[in-house]
């Protein structure tokens, strides 16, 4: 009795020479799948069943099996016939990232962790390839399968070349590039705040907004800003998820909310944006300013930094500042701030960490963890006068 061929429903339909201009692809694709079926050293159909099976000559067959044999899939040996290799030996870790996070101006915290992550994968001997998703001219929400396709990772997918995979800011809520990985098993990784991705390591900067908020009201800080970037629910039309935070920590501290103060669209990408939301947010009221600002990105405090200056706003005189900082980012702090710091090399070591778990362990459990800031005040205040904040905020001399 043969052995059968383990094909999906729509390559079985392609291979029909008359449907399909392409045989010989689609033969490889089916072959793929064939071959993923069986275990290392498995002997597969001659050349003459496989052509009677699909409807092939038999220079399509040896056409499509020299292609798994420089894959590194199949072995053939004259005269004993086909047989499967070990598919670990030749497959990598695949990492996927944006192209827009290499330039210089862009994500300090995605290119620390793919460091960290690189880092990782070296100590441990493992091989990788790294994937760049450029964005597509025109187009507002991406990456979209025609960038996915021009990275290479589409064909990478469909080679079975990957061995596992970690995403850095990209997420498996853009359309369905990483079915085929899920549909095997294939470990994926993300370091992102996409809930779609099961295994990740993220992100979250509600609970600092709620503490940044507590930080300044205990110091009679009560005309409150906030300049955030998050864009959850934006492409849904909802309401951004840091300015819902901030409404709801607000009220526990029994504060009043000023709209025109509050900006949850700042794109920390665009390099003008975040001059000109303080801009807005500083003149909104002729007679009355913010006395306390929030910004929950360090190239958004950058950006306001230049127009602080310019008006000779003082710090924290006039206007007191708890500002995110991804450490070792190199930006530079003129004058005394609170900050809570995240450090992206631990984010890419604990991707690592639950990546190699999941190459251990095929049952591993979906698993979220948080990359936890340390807090810092500079230069501000000698004393603090909630009880619970003394455990989260350090003293440094002024930067």
């Amino acid at each position: 009795m043969q052995t059968p061929i383990y094909i999906t429903p729509n390559l079985s339909y392609s291979l029909n020479k008359k449907k399909s201009k392409y045989p010989h692809v689609k033969l490889v694709e089916a072959l793929r799948e064939y071959v993923s079926t069986k275990r290392t050293g498995d002997r597969l159909d001659n050349d003459k069943v496989i052509s009677a099976r699909f409807g092939v000559s038999n220079v399509t067959v040896r056409a499509a099996m020299l292609d798994l044999v420089k894959e590194g899939r199949v072995i053939r040996r004259v005269g004993a016939g086909s047989f499967v290799t070990d598919p670990s030996i030749h497959q990598y870790i695949a990492i996927v990232i944006p192209q827009a996070i290499l330039s210089s101006q862009q994500d300090p915290f995605a290119k620390m962790a793919m460091v960290s992550i690189l880092d990782a994968l070296n100590h441990n001997d493992l091989p990788y390839k790294l994937f760049m998703i450029p964005p597509i001219p025109g187009e507002e929400k991406w990456p979209t399968p025609p960038a996915f396709m021009r990275s290479g990772l589409t064909s990478a997918i469909s080679k079975q070349e990957i061995r596992a995979l970690i995403h850095i800011n990209i997420g498996l809520d853009c359309g369905d590039w990483a079915e085929p990985l899920e549909r095997r098993n294939t470990p994926i990784v993300g370091v992102t705040t996409d809930a779609c991705t099961p295994y990740r390591v993220s992100v979250t900067p509600e609970r600092s907004i709620r503490q940044a908020v507590r930080y300044l009201s205990n110091f009679g800080r009560t005309r409150l800003a906030l300049l955030s970037w998050n864009n959850r629910n934006s492409y849904s039309g909802g309401e951004p998820e840091t300015l819902r935070v901030f409404k709801e920590a607000l009220r526990e501290s029994e504060l009043i909310y000023y709209p025109e103060w509050a900006r949850g669209d700042v794109n920390p990408n665009d390099e003008s944006s975040a001059w000109r939301a303080f801009y807005d947010v500083w003149t909104a009221s002729s007679d009355t300013k913010p006395d306390g600002l929030v910004i929950t990105d360090d190239r958004l405090f950058s950006g306001v930094t230049s127009l602080l200056l310019e008006s000779n706003i003082k710090v924290p005189r006039d206007l007191q500042i708890v500002t995110h900082w991804n450490k070792n980012s190199g930006i530079l702090c003129p004058f005394p701030v609170a900050r809570y710091e995240i450090d992206p090399a631990k984010a890419g070591l604990m991707a690592a960490e639950m990546l190699q778990a999941r190459l251990e362990n095929p049952d591993f459990p979906p698993t979220v963890k948080y990359v936890e800031p340390e807090w810092f005040t500079e230069g501000q205040y000698d004393s603090l006068h909630d009880s619970s904040l003394p455990r989260l905020i350090r003293h440094s001399s002024p930067v």
